[in-house]
């Protein structure tokens, strides 16, 4: 509807456009949200950011578990990509196996920090 909106109507519109990232970032959220609600599921979704230095894109609150997920429209993995995780988690304790990156890329893999996802497997993160 976004993309619409803003007039964009070819892949290569949104990849040129300035707001490709929230967009992104948008789509990820709604299509968790989705998944929760389509689950009979009460979310429990929050932002977190800490004094404008360190974020976290979308935190699910499972019952007192913490599950940080950040969210990059790039199709490759960067390492810095992680920089918001590693800080939560030395915070809260969160721990690595239930912190995500999902990016807009094919790749899944485990890292140190938290499983990446492709966006295609939004599936796998716990509702």
């Amino acid at each position: 509807m976004a993309c619409a909106l803003l007039n964009l109507r070819q892949v290569e519109d949104l990849n040129r456009h300035f707001a490709k990232g929230a967009l992104f970032e948008n789509f990820v959220i709604n299509e968790t949200l989705k998944n929760q609600i389509n689950q009979n599921l009460t979310p429990k979704n929050y932002f977190w950011n800490a004094s404008g230095s360190h974020e976290i894109d979308l935190l699910l609150d499972q019952g007192g578990r913490l599950f940080p997920i950040e969210i990059k429209s790039s199709r490759t993995i960067g390492d810095r990509f992680f920089e918001g995780l590693h800080y939560f988690q030395e915070l809260s304790g969160a721990l690595s196996s239930e912190s995500y990156l999902v990016h807009g890329g094919d790749e899944v893999q485990k890292r140190n920090v938290a499983q990446v996802l492709s966006w295609k497997n939004l599936f796998e993160i716990p509702s």
